[in-house]
């Protein structure tokens, strides 16, 4: 389970969660560039991945690309702060 934030006390849950549901977490740097985050993705693999919000997500996914094509492993996302009006890329 991929995990994109900033140091908060929702990521600390999200990581000891994945844990307790089985995952395995890998925290991914909020500076993280869209290539490093498409090879943690496919190399770790997330089948999950928690961000902040829409728009960090929208900031590591390349130009172009959709969500899907960008992480094909991926299989649910979840957001710790969501705005509907936002995940209208998913």
């Amino acid at each position: 389970m991929g995990i994109l934030g900033h140091n908060s006390p929702e990521w600390l849950f999200s990581c000891a969660g994945a844990v307790f549901a089985g995952a395995l977490p890998a925290g991914v740097y909020s500076t993280s560039g869209p290539d490093t985050v498409r090879y943690m993705a496919a190399h770790a693999p997330f089948g999950m991945f928690l961000a902040d919000d829409a728009e960090e997500l929208r900031r590591v996914t390349p130009k172009g690309m959709t969500l899907r094509e960008a992480f094909p492993d991926v299989k649910k996302y979840f957001f710790c702060c969501v705005i509907f009006s936002e995940i209208f890329f998913l």
